[in-house]
């Protein structure tokens, strides 16, 4: 043991290991004393030393092995280790299952790390060591000729590139972290002294020139991570369809293959209850319309209703004003107002939609949609418009494009996606509410007729009992009140 100890302490830089021994021993003890004046304990201490004993035992692990071999091998880390990173710069908070993939671990639009279970790592770690030794590859291979203009600029790129993709990770600290590594091994590996002096008086000069040039670099690289995350993520889209059809999937139409075959009142219904709905998610009420003060409806204006159905089915979808009914309620149109009652009700809503997929197909656009259905309505008299559970059905709708490049729904179907389990709707607090009301009732409604005795029979409805005898049980009652005085 000892002799293989001697030998290693040969091989290495004792008094370089000593120095991060020495430096991790002083966060230790930095987090010891905030720990017991500041934190109230000493948990995040002892999780650095566990950090810097397994952090030496490592140190010294790779410090036995040819790191020759290891730089030699780079096809095989730099693939893993940035192969980790690239996925954090397109997706955020993005749960896979149990990895959660781009995780902000403080909330401070740091997308560098990943979530396995209840324990996170950063890739970027990882790519550090991978990058020391790229790029200590890349030295020997240049080895002489480093200031030559075309290796240089290798050079640069070869440390100005990962250092990029740490920042747009979010991560400046590690970013910049990175670049001082690489400055540090390129100075190392025979940079000219000319060129460092040349380069610090040009940088006096034109160091605002520069930090330009890095900063439009970086806001490209941004803008185009940002049109490949839009293009992958579609969540705006699924919002603008939810808002869109939220009046047919709450009155669930029958599916149909082209439009015109549908009785109109379905699209006028279901603009109605789709402006409601608009009124109220924009953060109105039906107050702001006109109420009916014999039946407190509210006039909802003609036009709102037909810009939603253009907007839904086309502008060459014409509508016949005037007044219809459906199953549940009739609509009274208003000549003079321009206007349609809408009754002021909590009974409408049978479903709320949940946009589960956009896809194109043969030209069209389908639209999958859950119909989540709503467990109960409350009884203030406004729509309650709450999604308590799971779809338990799917529709896809059928959207082509006009000839304003807009889309416009053309048909309903049934969809190929299946609920794998029937959910258990949850109870919102207006059923649990109602529940509790019934419950009240029931507690309170008179009991039931007690049974007359055995020889007695109940007075056959419709006889009255004389005046004379009234009159003698009122006195009876009377003297016996007397008595008891």
């Amino acid at each position: 043991m000892y002799p293989l100890i001697r030998r290693y302490l040969r091989r290495v830089d004792v008094f370089y290991l000593l120095l991060c021994a020495a430096c991790s021993a002083l966060s230790v003890v930095v987090l010891v004393s905030i720990g017991q004046t500041q934190l109230g304990s000493n948990n995040k201490a002892s999780v650095q030393l566990i950090a810097s004993l397994l952090g030496l035992m490592l140190a010294v692990v790779f410090s036995t092995a040819d790191y020759h071999a290891l730089a030699r091998a780079w096809p095989l880390h730099a693939v893993v280790a940035w192969g980790l990173v690239l996925p954090t710069l397109f997706l955020h908070n993005v749960n896979t299952g149990l990895v959660t993939i781009g995780y902000d671990a403080g909330g401070t639009s740091n997308y560098s790390w990943y979530r396995v279970g209840g324990m996170t790592f950063q890739p970027a770690e990882l790519a550090k060591i991978s990058f020391i030794l790229t790029l200590a590859l890349h030295l020997s291979n240049v080895r002489g000729q480093v200031n030559k203009p075309k290796n240089l600029l290798l050079l640069l790129l070869h440390i100005g590139l990962p250092a990029a993709a740490i920042h747009v990770q979010g991560d400046d600290g590690t970013a910049l972290v990175f670049l001082g590594i690489g400055l540090v091994m390129l100075f190392a590996g025979g940079l000219s002294h000319w060129l460092v002096a040349g380069g610090l008086a040009a940088g006096a000069v034109g160091g605002a020139a520069l930090l330009l040039a890095l900063i439009g670099l970086f806001t490209v690289l941004g803008w185009v991570i940002g049109l490949v995350r839009s293009a992958l993520d579609d969540s705006s889209l699924r919002d603008e369809y939810h808002d869109r059809l939220y009046g047919m999937v709450m009155l669930d139409p029958v599916a149909f293959d082209d439009v015109s075959t549908v009785d109109e009142g379905v699209f006028k219904q279901a603009a109605i209850w789709g402006t409601v709905y608009q009124v109220q998610n924009s953060g109105g009420s039906l107050d702001q319309y006109e109420r009916d003060p014999d039946t407190g409806s509210a006039l909802i204006p003609a036009l709102e209703i037909d810009t939603y159905i253009s907007n839904l089915l086309g502008p060459d979808y014409q509508v016949t004003e005037g007044s219809f009914s459906t199953s549940e309620f009739v609509y009274q149109y208003d000549e003079e107002k321009q206007a349609y009652y809408v009754p002021v009700t909590s009974s409408v809503a049978l479903y709320t939609p949940t946009v589960e997929m956009i896809s194109q197909k043969d030209g069209k656009r389908i639209v999958t949609v859950g119909y989540v259905p709503t467990a109960a309505n409350n009884t203030t008299g406004e729509l309650s418009l709450m999604a308590p559970t799971e779809p338990t059905k799917y529709m896809d709708y059928v959207f082509t494009r006009g000839e304003n490049r807009q889309w416009y729904l053309t048909a309903l179907r049934e969809s190929d996606m299946k609920v794998e389990a029937t959910p258990t709707p949850a109870p919102t607090d207006a059923l649990v509410e109602d529940l509790q009301n019934d419950q009240l009732n029931a507690d309170t409604a008179p009991a039931e007729e007690a049974p007359q005795p055995e020889g007695e029979q109940p007075a056959e409805e419709g006889d009255a009992q004389p005046a004379e005898d009234t009159a003698e049980s009122t006195e009876d009652t009377a003297d016996s009140e007397s008595t008891a005085e």
